[in-house]
């Protein structure tokens, strides 16, 4: 419950059950069902829910549900197929439905050139048996768990982290993206996996990768993706400055190649800065078109600790690093 200008906003969850002949079927007319009404399958998620579609052939579609609830350290999604008029196709996975074995947080749904489907999750520490780390699942294309890799691939990070980005490289290999921000560190990674879900040994060490040449100031908060089939990787960290608590950090954008090393041919030493913008309280970088332009959004608002009022600015900048 919340107030938005005059107007008192309550937000609740409501479920409600319905009957084959297709009224509300409550038990108590006019009402929903409360969370304790319902399967204790389904208690936990009334608290998130949220969707990953991918498009198959003859119109057909997977769904990826995931569901997370942080306070009680519940996890985990349901992978469903359908068939290109809506109904579930029964013959996915078992009755339709595929459920996930590590209980995993923030999955991301990728298919294979085999057709093989791979679901990448995190570890949560707080989920009893888990390692801090990623967890993959990987199925054929029925849903099924795969013949080559029929177990979980779990791998230990030694702390819980945020997946960035994921992609299957032009050689086949699966590359993942993970960082982490505890305290004053940073913790920026990259993995790369075969296809049988074994880590590459001759990818950094042992499979992973340091994403180095940024220090912990200018690592916090980037967002990281991977750009192309060879591997390479593109971060952008959004800058801000608040004069109240002096602080003044610029828009920083930085590329690490395929073996995860900086670029040294972008920017200075791999990074580029935008120090020199006039001085918004808020620099927000908001795309990269086809043609490898930057569209910087820059923005102040009124409020304690900004320095002016409303101004919105966006500039073009032509090429990968100007």
């Amino acid at each position: 419950e919340g107030l938005a200008g005059n107007v008192v906003e309550t937000l609740r969850d409501a479920w409600v059950r319905i009957s084959q002949a297709g009224a509300v079927d409550t038990g108590v007319p006019e009402e929903g069902l409360t969370q304790a009404q319902l399967p204790p399958s389904l208690q936990h998620l009334t608290r998130g829910l949220t969707k990953q579609n991918l498009m198959l052939s003859d119109g057909r579609y997977l769904e990826l549900q995931t569901q997370a609830v942080v306070a009680g350290g519940i996890y985990g999604w349901t992978l469903k197929r359908y068939k290109a008029n809506g109904e579930v196709d029964k013959s996915f996975a078992t009755d339709g439905v595929a459920g996930s074995r590590c209980n995993a947080a923030d999955p991301r749904l990728l298919m294979d050139r085999a057709r093989n489907l791979w679901v990448v999750g995190l570890n949560k520490a707080r989920t009893a048996g888990a390692v801090p780390g990623l967890c993959l699942e990987k199925l054929s294309e029925d849903g099924q768990p795969s013949a080559g890799t029929p177990e979980l691939v779990n791998t230990d990070l030694g702390m819980e982290t945020s997946i960035q980005s994921v992609r299957f490289l032009d050689d086949g290999e699966l590359m993942v993206v993970v960082s982490a921000y505890p305290e004053t560190t940073a913790f920026m990674k990259a993995l790369k996996y075969k296809a049988d879900g074994s880590l590459n040994t001759g990818y950094g060490v042992k499979g992973i990768a340091d994403l180095g040449g940024l220090d912990a100031a200018q690592a916090m908060s980037m967002t990281l993706k991977i750009q192309d089939g060879a591997g390479s990787i593109e971060g952008v960290r959004a800058g801000t400055r608040n004069s109240a608590n002096n602080v003044n950090q610029p828009n920083l954008w930085a590329r690490w190649k395929a073996d995860a090393s900086p670029d040294l041919g972008f920017g200075q030493g791999g990074i580029l800065s935008l120090g020199d913008l006039p001085d918004f309280s808020r620099r927000t970088m908001a795309l990269v078109d086809q043609k490898k332009r930057w569209i910087l959004q820059t923005h102040t608002s009124q409020g304690a600790g900004q320095d002016v009022a409303g101004a919105v600015t966006l500039t073009r900048y032509m090429g990968e690093s100007r």
